[in-house]
């Protein structure tokens, strides 16, 4: 072969393995941006599946709403000569140390976080749940979301005897559609810190290893994956509890026999009056379960932007089918495991 039919050759291949590459990469683009476009969707309405019942005028339950459901007379005029209600939980601590004795309204509702924390971490090693979401970002309320979700509590070797165990995270969107069969992976110390997610349908293709606080990984929630879960949900319960607390008074109401899906809980209402200092809440609900002893919703709203309007929702969460310590193997935090949806590599 002549050097003018090599020359010819080798400008013809060019071309050829160009466009290839340019079409791998053209799909490895496009599939970046359906990551980008995750949850981009249009405005949506305050909306939920759950089924709510609290009521905090007094005995029994009741559909609760924002701003209603005020302490009746008689529970005002003698706060502490309620009959005491015994569940067996961490909220049975009320009896001894009542919202209408403490110093300040918060100390028992923190005092009940802290030891929902002791025990968490005295007894729980996995979970898996579904979570129902909805979130505001920026200015925008997103849909409610569905949400699969199994975590693994992270262990030290002293805890576990002798060898560690990395905190393990595993996500899989079951609603709105836009989102169904989205999964993400994120585990403690491994992949560089990156979550190791992938998208569906035709944009399928490739495997995304993202910083969880990156813009593609936060885009569409208010907190990156690895806040996660019931541990991290107290640990932020009880920061913001003892902002608040130092900064000045709240309002904090109770209701013992409130129900969330049916399941016996304490639900509490913390309200702000005015929007000041670090308060970044209107009103917040906690509703913590009496037999799981944990907090298995959290909702909270803004202020009124007018004098006849209504507080806005800023976040909720309600965690259901929780099934504990179920003994989740360690293929569950692995994007290789055949059960999952993600692209080989």
């Amino acid at each position: 072969m002549t050097n003018s039919q090599n020359d010819s050759n080798a400008v013809e291949a060019t071309p050829r393995g160009s466009s290839r590459r340019w079409l791998w990469c053209g799909a490895v683009l496009l599939a970046a941006a359906g990551i980008v476009y995750w949850n981009q969707t249009p405005v949506a309405v305050e909306e939920t599946k759950q089924k709510l019942e609290f009521n905090f005028a007094g005995a029994g339950t009741g559909t609760g709403e924002v701003g209603a459901n005020r302490a009746s007379d008689a529970a005002v005029a003698n706060p502490l000569e309620a009959a005491p209600i015994i569940k067996g939980g961490i909220t049975d601590l009320l009896n001894d140390h009542p919202i209408a004795a403490a110093a300040h309204p918060l100390d028992p509702l923190l005092l009940i976080a802290q030891r929902g924390l002791e025990n968490l971490r005295g007894s729980l090693r996995d979970y898996s749940a579904t979570l129902e979401r909805q979130e505001r970002v920026g200015d925008q309320l997103l849909p409610a979301e569905t949400i699969t979700l199994k975590i693994r509590q992270g262990l030290t070797a002293e805890q576990n005897g002798g060898q560690a165990v990395a905190r393990g995270i595993y996500t899989r969107h079951e609603a709105p559609a836009s989102l169904k069969g989205q999964e993400a992976i994120y585990v403690e110390g491994a992949n560089d810190g990156n979550i190791v997610a992938h998208t569906t349908g035709l944009l399928n293709l490739k495997r995304f290893y993202l910083p969880p606080t990156g813009f593609l990984a936060m885009r569409g929630s208010r907190y990156p994956m690895t806040e996660a879960g019931f541990e991290v949900l107290i640990q932020r319960m009880l920061e913001r509890g003892q902002r608040d607390r130092d900064f000045g008074p709240c309002e904090v109401r109770v209701d013992r026999l409130a129900t969330v899906n049916n399941r016996a809980c304490t639900m509490f209402e913390i309200v702000h009056d005015k929007q000041e200092g670090p308060y970044d809440f209107h009103i917040a609900r906690i509703a913590i379960d009496d037999q799981l002893n944990l907090p298995i919703h959290y909702e909270s709203y803004t202020w009124p932007t007018t004098a006849d309007g209504k507080p806005e929702l800023l976040e909720r969460y309600t965690y259901t089918d929780i099934q504990i310590n179920p003994g989740l193997p360690e293929e569950t935090f692995s994007p290789d495991n055949p059960a999952y949806q993600y692209p080989k590599r």
